[in-house]
C-alpha cells in the first residue's frame, strides 16, 4: 500500500515551486525571493496584498504560503483562515517584523506551520524546505491511508456477500465476522454469536476439543487447511462444509484466522441416493452386480495364493418364479427379502459379499478360502437355503437352490471370465435334475478357445480392412433436429457375417487389440464427419467411445491432436465418450487428461452414467459437457419407478451441474415422452434411428430427417381418466356413467396398457380393480404414486384383502377406496372430487 503510495508522490521536487506571498511591502517580497534564490530554491513567488487578490491567486494550487502579519488592507490570520479552510495541506508561514509570542502561539495552533522574523530572514529556506518534506510526507500517509481504507471496504463486501460461508476468528477463537452465506446455511445471525468461541456454537462437545486444536495447536508452516467438516446449525441439523483455513499475522495487528466453506450437503445427499441407486437392488438391498464387480477386482488384487482361493457362487432357487406368478408380486419381493435376509444371516466371518446377480440370482464373494473347505462352506449354504420360508399370510413354502462355483485364480484371473464361469456353472446345475451344485471344470474350456481363435482373426481384420463404422443419430428435444451421431464399430467376418461390438470389443480389451482398433475408429469417425461437412451438409458432432487402456495411454493427448490435424476436422464437432470407472481409476490424472482435450476444443461425455461409481465430488472437477443415461435405465422406464427414479435424479443432477444430458436406448413413443416432460435435452435409439452406414446418415442429412416433436408436446389440460379393469362389461358401464361428466376416458384391460397411456397422457384420476390379472391394484397404485406422484388413485373393486388395502391406504397410494357394485351419485362425485384436488395441483 506505501509502495503504491510513493508512486503517486515520489518526492517533492524544488523546482517550479509556487509560492503565494502576502506582503504589501514589495521590498520586502524582493528580500525575501533573494533569500529563497541564494539558497537554492527558485520559485515562483506572487505578491498579493489584498483579500480579493489573495482569493485570486489560491484559484491556482500553490506549494508554499507565506503572509505578513499585518498588512493595511488585509489581516495575516484572516489568509491563515481562508487557506486553512481551502486548502487545509498547504504549508502556512508567517514572515513578519514583528509578532508577539502569543500571538505566534495562537497562529500555531490554528494551523500555521512556522513563524520567522523579518530581521531573520536567513532561517526561512530551511523552513519552506522542512514545511515542503512535510506536506509531501503527510500527501503519501493520506494516500496510504486513503487506499488501505478502500483496500478494506472492498475486501468487506467481498467477504461479505462471498456465495462461500465466511467466518473470521481471533487467536482465542472468538467469532469477529460472520458473513451473509453462513447466516443463511447455519440460520445463526452475525450479532447474535460475535465474540462468541467458534467451536463451543457449531460444534457438539466431544468434537469442540479437536476442533480447538486444528486452530490453537496446528503447525503455521502447514497452513492453508483444506478438509471437510460438520457444522450444527442452530436448529440442530448437521451441514457438511468443505473448507479451507487460513491464518494471518505479523508485526502490525493479531494473530486473525480466516475460515471460508462450501456447504456440500445436498450435493453429497444426492450422490447418496444416486450411488443407492444404481448399486445396490431396490427390492432386496443387496448390492447389485457393478458392486460385486468391484469387490472382485479388489479381491484379486489383494490375493494371496497361501491364503487359498476366492470362491464366487452364484445362487438361483428354483420355483420362485412359479410362486411370483401363483402369489403375486408382493409375495415374490418378500421372499426375495427373505433370501436376502438369510444369506446376510448365514454370510461366513472374513472378507465376503453377498449380492443380488441378476433377477432372482443371488452371488457369493467369499475370500482366503482352503480348497478343502469349500465343499463345507457350500453345504452349509444349501442347508441354509433349503430350509422352509415364511412370509405373511402364506404357509411354509419351500425353494429348491441351484449353485454355480468358479474359483479365482483356479479357473480364471479375468473378473468377467470368473462371471461367465459361474454362469456356466449354474447353468449346468440346473439341468441336473439330482444335483444342487456343480463347480466349474476345464471341459468348460471349448468356449475359451473358440474366443481365442476370434480375437486372432480380430487383429487380421483390422489389417485386411474387416471393419466398417454404422452411425446411431443424436436427436435434439427442442428441435427434433440430428444434432450428432455416435460411431459404432462393426464387423464383417468373412464366415460368421457381421458382427456387433458386444461379440468382439471384450476380446480386443483382453487381447489389447483395442488401442489399434480404437485408434482405427476414431480415424474413420473424423474423417467422415469432415466428409459430411465437405458435402455441404448440416454440421454435427460425431461421438466416439474410449476405452479404459485408450483413455490411459500416454500418447492419447497427441494422437487425437494428430488424428483431428490429419482429417482438418475441427476439434469442437468431436465427442469422446468415457465411461464413470475409466474416469475415477486415477481421478486427478483423468482430469488433466480431460483438461487438455477440453482445451483444444473436444467435447467429452460420461458414458452409461450411474452404472458405475458416481463420485460427485469429482464429477463437478470433471471438465465434461453432457451426461448420458445408460439404455438399461431406459429400457423399463415407463413401468418401473425405480428406473424413472434413477432417469429424474441424473437429469436433475445434470442440470445443477450445468451439463447436457442424453438418453440412450430410446426405442418407444412412451420412453420419449417421459424423457422430454422430465427435461432430457437429447435422445438415441431405435424410435428414431437404428445405427446406419454412413451412406443412410448422408441421405438423412441431405433429407433433413427430423424427429416429429407434435406427438410429444403436451396438449391442451383436459379431464383425463384412467379406468384400469379386467372386465370389458365394467369397462363399458363405467365409462357410460362417467362419460356424462365430460371427461377423456381411457381404458386398460392390462397393467401394462396403463402404464402406455400414463406415460402419453397427463392423466389427472386412475380408477382400478384390485383384482387384475397380472398385478393386484394396490401394487399398480404404489408405482402410480412414485411415478405420477401428482395423479389421484382411486380403488374400485368388489373382493379385495383388507390389509392390503389398509397399508396402501395409510401409506398414502390410495385417496379413495370405492367397492362394487357401485352408487352412480356416489362415484360421480367422488370422481369429481379427485379432479378437484388434482387441479390444485396444477395452480401456480
Amino acid at each position: 500500500m506505501y509502495k503504491a503510495a510513493l508512486s503517486e508522490h515520489p518526492s517533492y521536487s524544488e523546482e517550479n515551486l509556487r509560492i503565494i506571498f502576502v506582503e504589501d511591502v514589495v521590498d520586502d517580497a524582493e528580500l525575501v525571493q533573494q533569500e529563497l534564490r541564494r539558497s537554492g530554491l527558485a520559485p515562483s513567488l506572487l505578491r498579493v496584498d489584498t483579500e480579493a487578490d489573495f482569493l485570486t491567486a489560491l484559484q491556482t494550487p500553490a506549494d508554499v504560503i507565506l503572509c505578513d502579519f499585518s498588512l493595511p488592507n488585509f489581516d495575516g490570520m484572516a489568509a491563515l483562515k481562508i487557506t486553512r479552510e481551502q486548502f487545509p495541506h498547504v504549508p502556512f508561514i508567517f514572515v513578519s517584523g514583528t509578532i508577539g509570542e502569543e500571538l505566534a502561539i495562537q497562529a500555531l495552533r490554528q494551523g500555521a506551520y512556522d513563524y520567522v522574523l523579518k530581521d531573520n530572514i536567513a532561517r526561512l529556506p530551511s523552513s519552506v524546505r522542512r514545511a515542503l518534506q512535510e506536506s509531501h510526507q503527510r500527501a503519501i500517509r493520506r494516500r496510504t491511508e486513503e487506499i488501505l481504507s478502500a483496500e478494506s471496504k472492498l475486501l468487506s463486501a467481498v467477504f461479505d456477500s462471498a456465495g462461500a460461508v465466511g467466518v473470521m476468528l481471533d487467536a482465542q477463537g472468538r467469532i469477529l465476522r460472520f458473513n451473509q452465506a453462513g447466516e443463511k446455511a447455519t440460520g445463526h445471525a452475525s450479532d447474535d454469536i460475535q465474540g462468541l468461541c467458534f467451536w463451543d456454537i457449531f460444534f457438539p462437545p466431544t468434537q469442540a476439543q479437536s476442533e480447538k486444536e486444528r486452530y490453537l495447536s496446528a503447525d503455521r508452516s502447514a497452513f492453508p487447511l483444506q478438509f471437510q467438516n460438520q457444522w450444527l446449525t442452530r436448529n440442530g441439523q448437521i451441514r457438511t462444509l468443505l473448507c479451507s483455513l487460513s491464518i494471518l499475522e505479523n508485526d502490525y495487528f493479531k494473530t486473525v484466522f480466516i475460515l471460508s466453506g462450501i456447504d456440500i450437503t445436498q450435493w453429497q445427499e444426492a450422490e447418496e441416493r444416486v450411488y443407492r441407486l444404481s448399486h445396490f437392488d431396490q427390492i432386496s438391498g443387496l448390492p447389485n452386480r457393478a458392486v460385486l464387480r468391484d469387490r472382485l477386482e479388489q479381491a484379486a488384487l489383494r490375493h494371496d495364493p497361501e491364503a487359498g482361493s476366492v470362491v464366487h457362487i452364484l445362487v438361483e432357487l428354483n420355483g420362485l418364479a412359479r410362486l411370483r406368478d401363483a402369489l403375486g408380486a408382493q409375495a415374490g419381493v418378500a421372499l426375495a427379502i427373505a433370501i436376502a435376509g438369510r444369506l446376510q444371516a448365514w454370510k461366513p466371518p472374513g472378507p465376503t459379499t453377498i449380492a443380488q446377480y441378476a433377477d432372482r440370482v443371488f452371488a457369493v464373494l467369499i475370500e482366503h478360502v482352503k480348497r478343502e473347505d469349500i465343499d463345507a462352506v457350500v453345504q452349509h449354504l444349501l442347508r441354509t437355503l433349503e430350509a422352509p420360508y415364511s412370509i405373511p399370510g402364506q404357509e411354509e413354502i419351500h425353494l429348491q437352490p441351484k449353485i454355480g462355483i468358479a474359483l479365482y485364480p483356479d479357473d480364471t484371473r479375468s473378473a468377467e471370465s470368473l462371471f461367465h464361469f459361474s454362469e456356466v456353472a449354474l447353468h449346468r446345475a440346473q439341468g441336473n435334475a439330482y444335483e444342487h451344485t456343480h463347480f466349474y471344470t476345464r471341459s468348460f474350456n471349448q468356449e475359451i478357445a473358440a474366443r481365442h481363435v476370434l480375437a486372432n482373426q480380430l487383429r487380421q481384420a483390422i489389417q485386411r480392412e474387416e471393419l466398417v463404422l454404422h452411425y446411431q443419430p443424436q436427436v435434439s428435444l427442442k428441435n427434433g433436429k440430428i444434432t450428432g451421431f455416435e460411431a459404432l464399430v462393426r464387423w464383417r467376418h468373412p464366415e460368421r457375417g457381421l458382427l456387433l461390438p458386444a461379440e468382439f470389443i471384450a476380446l480386443a480389451e483382453e487381447s489389447e487389440t483395442i488401442l489399434v482398433l480404437g485408434e482405427w475408429v476414431l480415424r474413420a469417425a473424423c474423417r467422415q464427419c469432415k466428409q459430411w461437412q465437405d458435402q455441404g451438409l448440416p454440421p454435427v458432432t460425431i461421438a466416439v467411445n474410449l476405452s479404459a487402456m485408450q483413455f490411459n495411454e500416454q500418447n492419447l493427448r497427441v494422437l487425437v491432436g494428430h488424428i483431428l490435424e490429419e482429417s482438418r476436422l475441427d476439434a469442437r464437432h468431436l465427442e469422446l465418450e468415457l465411461t464413470e470407472s475409466v474416469s475415477m481409476d486415477d481421478p486427478e490424472k483423468s482430469i488433466a487428461i480431460m483438461v487438455h482435450l477440453r482445451k483444444i476444443g473436444v467435447t467429452l461425455s460420461i458414458d452409461d452414467f450411474g452404472t458405475g461409481y458416481s463420485n460427485l465430488g469429482y464429477l463437478k472437477r470433471f471438465p465434461v459437457g453432457r451426461l448420458k443415461i445408460d439404455k438399461s435405465f431406459v429400457r423399463d422406464l415407463v413401468n418401473d419407478p425405480h428406473d424413472l427414479a434413477i432417469c429424474r435424479s441424473v437429469i436433475a443432477l445434470a442440470k445443477s451441474l450445468r451439463l447436457e444430458v442424453i438418453a440412450e436406448g430410446v426405442e418407444t413413443i412412451n420412453q420419449l415422452k417421459l424423457l422430454h416432460a422430465e427435461g432430457c435435452d437429447k435422445i438415441q435409439g431405435y424410435y428414431f434411428s437404428a445405427a446406419m452406414s454412413a451412406e443412410e446418415c448422408t441421405s438423412f442429412l441431405a433429407r433433413d430427417v427430423s424427429l416429429p416433436l407434435d406427438a410429444i408436446r403436451r396438449l391442451p389440460y383436459a379431464r383425463s381418466l384412467l379406468i384400469v379393469d379386467d372386465e370389458v362389461n365394467i369397462l363399458s358401464a363405467l365409462k357410460r356413467v362417467l362419460g356424462r361428466s365430460g371427461y377423456q376416458i381411457f381404458t386398460a384391460s392390462k397393467v401394462a396398457d396403463a402404464f402406455d397411456i400414463l406415460s402419453r397422457h397427463h392423466i389427472g384420476v386412475i380408477l382400478t380393480d384390485q383384482q387384475m390379472p397380472d398385478m393386484p391394484g394396490t401394487e399398480l397404485l404404489e408405482k402410480v404414486r412414485y411415478m405420477f406422484p401428482d395423479t389421484v388413485r382411486i380403488m374400485l373393486t368388489g373382493q379385495a384383502s383388507l390389509d392390503a388395502v389398509t397399508q396402501a391406504i395409510n401409506q398414502g397410494a390410495i385417496y379413495k377406496f370405492l367397492v362394487k357394485p357401485w352408487d352412480n351419485t356416489q362415484l360421480e362425485a367422488v370422481i369429481h372430487e379427485a379432479f378437484e384436488k388434482f387441479e390444485a395441483t396444477l395452480r401456480p
